[in-house]
C-alpha cells in the first residue's frame, strides 16, 4: 500500500487511547480520514475494507 500524501498510510492505534476508544464504540476494525482529519468511511470488518478503500478511489 502506497505511503504519504498521495496514498493511504495505516496508522495502528492502542486500544486505550482515544482513537482507540472511538474506534470500539463504532464497532470499526479501520477508517479512512482526510488530510484535513475528517471521517470519510468505516470498516467495521477486514472484508470491508476494499469498499473502504474503494471510497478513496472514486474521490
Amino acid at each position: 500500500m502506497p505511503r504519504g500524501p498521495d496514498g493511504p498510510r495505516v496508522v495502528e492505534v492502542a486500544p486505550s487511547s482515544t482513537c482507540g476508544r472511538w474506534l470500539a464504540r463504532y464497532r470499526a476494525r479501520a477508517v479512512l480520514v482526510r488530510p484535513v482529519r475528517v471521517v470519510c468511511g468505516v470498516a467495521r470488518s477486514t472484508a470491508a475494507l476494499p469498499r473502504l478503500l474503494a471510497v478513496r478511489a472514486g474521490a
